[in-house]
């Protein structure tokens, strides 16, 4: 619990458990107009326990909740949204795509099965990792719960002491919440003191086309390196208070990766499938995507920097090279006074 200035602003980090290997994840309780809760956790009968249990050592119940702002649309972030709103009829506030980006990012309908068959096929995936992928994002839906949104939340919109800054690349709906008179910000996924929260590939809203999801999470790292975010709250481990050196650690990690990228490609042409199988030799179900994810991500930041070139072959194949370095020595006819 800190209390921040004054006696009547405080925020109180709560870490809920999670079902998954990267353990715990934070909401934070604020007091300020209402009792505003940012994020819902996981929705698990553990993690719903754990919410009542902590904010009873806080003196609230679940009713006392007046608002629930959300930092983006992962699941382990929304989980008990849905629960929390019958219990106590807080609005939710939240990015102004929250709801079409759970329906693209969890949906496993048929159009959902068959973007995601057609793109992991781009990618040089075999079939039968594709059908185990699909079929572990069905029982993934079982961590979701009716959803809804009361109020978007647009860049620079401001409420309670906050301003509201969008920082897309770990997802497109990635807010941080800076409060300047506070000296604090609740920073979500977006950056984690320790941890590099790679973007995952994902499926474009209508009219959209699929974004470089890692060159746009770098250009929201150097953004966010110059804001003043005094002490981070972020969605899973301790708050920190140095946020450019987390931020650099993480430029300097994904700087690493391009470097590793680049050994296991060598000299030939590869597809990200390619590339991520001798990065990470036989994946898990489970840890499949995230290694795909940095995979294409790698390779379209690399090529945004006109490292590579890529093509589709004639099945659509999506292939990446290095580009051939020609080096050219311009003479001056007027200036060249050289012998022979």
């Amino acid at each position: 619990m800190t209390f921040l200035g004054r006696s009547d602003w405080l925020v109180a980090p709560i870490a809920l458990p999670t079902p998954f290997p990267f353990g715990e994840v934070n909401v934070y309780l604020f007091r300020g107009e209402r009792l505003t809760l940012f994020d819902a956790g996981v929705k698990t009968e553990e993690a719903w326990e754990a919410l009542v249990r902590k904010l009873g050592e806080l003196g609230y119940s679940i009713r006392d909740i007046g608002r629930i702002v959300l930092t983006h649309h992962h699941f382990d972030h929304i989980g008990l949204l849905g629960r929390l709103k019958r219990e106590c009829q807080a609005e939710v506030w939240a990015h102004p795509e929250t709801l079409l980006q759970i329906q693209f990012h969890y949906g496993c309908d048929d159009t959902y099965r068959a973007y995601y068959r057609a793109l992991l096929k781009e990618f040089g995936v075999p079939e039968p990792r594709i059908a185990a992928f699909l079929e572990q994002r069905e029982v993934n839906r079982q961590y979701l719960d009716v959803y809804t949104v009361d109020r978007a939340l647009y860049e620079n919109d401001h409420f309670d002491g906050f301003r509201v800054i969008h920082v897309p690349g770990h997802s497109p709906t990635d807010t941080l919440y800076l409060h300047e008179s506070g000296g604090f910000t609740i920073t979500g996924d977006h950056i984690i003191q320790g941890v590099n929260p790679n973007p995952i590939v994902r499926r474009p809203l209508p009219g959209q086309v699929r974004q470089p999801s890692l060159v746009q999470y770098q250009q929201s790292l150097l953004r966010t390196r110059y804001l003043p975010l005094g002490c981070c709250y972020p969605g899973h481990g301790p708050a920190f208070s140095n946020h450019v050196a987390c931020v650099d650690h993480i430029l300097e990690r994904q700087e690493r990766r391009n470097e590793k990228v680049l050994e296991a490609m060598g000299v030939e042409a590869c597809t990200p499938w390619l590339v991520a199988h001798r990065m990470y030799g036989n994946m898990s179900t489970g840890d499949f995507i995230f290694c795909v994810s940095v995979a294409i991500g790698h390779l379209e930041l690399l090529e945004h920097r006109g490292l590579l070139r890529s093509w589709r072959d004639h099945s659509g194949v999506l292939w990446y090279q290095r580009k051939t370095v020609t080096v050219r020595h311009a003479f001056s006819r007027s200036g060249d006074t050289s012998a022979g």
